[in-house]
């Protein structure tokens, strides 16, 4: 069990450092304002869902930004899904 538990905190951080160079270098959303920080990812054992913490720093409207990063994230689920 131990095993699966590494393998699965391993691909939670990879999967912080992608989200967070996502919305630092690739969205191109006015609604996102300040610094938009990934502090935490949970997967799901089986990898369809993740549960994505932010923490948002010096924004203008905080509930704003996070309808932007949620509207960002429907435009990703379908770009990326083959």
């Amino acid at each position: 069990m131990q095993k699966n538990s590494n393998r699965m905190s391993r691909i939670d951080e990879e999967l912080k450092k992608e989200l967070s160079n996502i919305i630092s270098f690739e969205l191109q959303n006015s609604k996102i304002t300040g610094m938009v920080s990934v502090t935490k990812v949970k997967t799901t054992p089986d990898l369809r869902y993740a549960r994505v913490y932010v923490s948002i720093l010096n924004s203008k409207n905080r509930k704003e930004t996070l309808t932007g990063l949620k509207q960002a994230s429907r435009v990703y689920k379908k770009s990326n899904c083959k």
